[in-house]
């Protein structure tokens, strides 16, 4: 046996018990060979090499695991494109033989294709849930300069109604 394969809690009594050696001895040879620092960097090592092999086991099952969603995905959007062909076939079908058909299964299949495509490429399942699209806004600078050269909506109906002539019966043509 030899002080590496100690375990990490090394002792001068168990391993001079182990190894039939007086206890001066161990502590001489271990001081003049820098036992105690070589089997700091020795455990250091085999530390390191357990977690690499930890790391790489867990990138390979995370990867593999990705590929398996990648697949299911692909799966997924065949399944999708199958049912959207399955219910433009039937939407035929209803237009052909308005009877051999419903019209709440043809929108049943159709939900369903839908359904299946919005989950392969990872959009919300239902339209509602997505959030609106943001409204552009306008810089206050560029603001204050439109009411600056076009005045404020109040104002410019105002001064048109104010421009205006009262309509009478000799502008609009009529005679009485």
């Amino acid at each position: 046996m030899s002080w590496l394969q100690l375990p990490e809690s090394r002792q001068f009594r168990k391993a001079a018990a182990q190894l039939n050696c007086p206890i001066h001895r161990l502590r001489r040879l271990a001081s003049r060979h820098e036992w105690k620092s070589r089997a700091a960097a020795f455990d250091n090592h085999r530390a390191n090499l357990t977690s690499s092999a930890l790391d790489q086991l867990l990138s390979d099952e995370i990867a593999d695991w990705k590929k398996r969603a990648e697949r299911f995905r692909e799966q997924e959007w065949a399944l999708h494109e199958e049912m959207i062909q399955a219910a433009r076939a039937a939407a035929r079908e209803l237009r052909e033989h308005p009877g051999r058909i419903k019209v709440s299964d043809l929108t049943k299949l159709f939900d369903l294709a839908s359904i299946l495509g919005r989950r392969a490429c990872g959009m919300p399942l239902d339209p509602a849930d997505s959030p609106p699209p943001e409204t552009p806004t306008i810089e206050p600078e560029w603001e204050a300069a439109l009411r600056k050269i076009y005045g404020k909506a109040s104002e410019t109906r105002a001064q048109q109604s104010a421009n205006q002539p009262p309509p009478s019966s000799q502008t609009a043509g009529i005679t009485s």
